[in-house]
């Protein structure tokens, strides 16, 4: 069996071997483009990296930019409120 099934939030990852990804590396990264599914590379019996595709990986990136200027953001109001409390 090439894969084995890790339990997340929203259903079951495909995970593989670490050994395993080195001997099929190019057909197992074939794979995730065209499902467009992630799988998780585990060593170990531990996860260590999750592969996904690229268009998923801009979207978890964007989020988490986005994410960060939200609580930037967040942060300058309250600071601001604390300056300006008395005054309004």
């Amino acid at each position: 069996m090439l894969y084995n099934s890790t339990r997340l939030q929203e259903g079951a990852l495909k995970t593989i071997k670490a050994l395993a990804l080195r001997k099929r590396l190019g057909a197992i990264l074939d794979g995730v483009v065209k499902t467009k599914e992630p799988v998780a590379v585990s060593r170990a019996n531990q996860p260590i990296v999750v592969l996904l595709p690229y268009e998923q990986y801009v979207q978890v990136a964007d989020r988490a930019a986005r994410t960060r200027r939200l609580a930037a953001v967040a942060e300058a109001t309250d600071r601001w409120w604390g300056q300006h409390a008395e005054r309004l």
